[in-house]
């Protein structure tokens, strides 16, 4: 587990994406996390997918928008333009605890990534 209370969801495939470089030229550093929150509103498990970031290399995480309430599981980012993340991931209808009932894609700013 890479970070214990932040970064400890269930056993499921969750996604990392690095969003922003300074060595490549960008302002300041930015990982993104993707993956099931165990203290999010429907509990724990698999349910309740959030990004969470970092813009120190990892050194310290930070909560980001919660994606989806409700049963989730694993996920995949891109990035779709340079100020455009895309999150597929699976999950299902909120009071359910069937995580594969559909696919989604979502696109947010990254910029909302920082602003939950």
């Amino acid at each position: 587990r890479p970070a214990p209370g932040i970064l400890d969801p269930p056993v499921v495939q969750c996604s990392l994406l690095r969003v922003r470089s300074t060595s490549t030229g960008d302002s300041g550093n930015l990982i993104v996390f993707c993956g099931p929150d165990d203290n999010g509103p429907t509990g724990s498990g698999r349910s309740d997918l959030r990004l969470r970031f970092s813009t120190d290399e990892t050194v310290s995480w930070h909560d980001g928008p919660l994606l989806h309430t409700g049963p989730a599981a694993y996920s995949d980012q891109v990035l779709v333009t340079k100020s455009e993340l895309g999150v597929l991931f699976e999950c299902g209808d909120a009071g359910q605890k069937n995580a594969y009932q559909r696919i989604d894609f979502l696109r947010l700013p990254v910029d909302q990534i920082l602003n939950p």
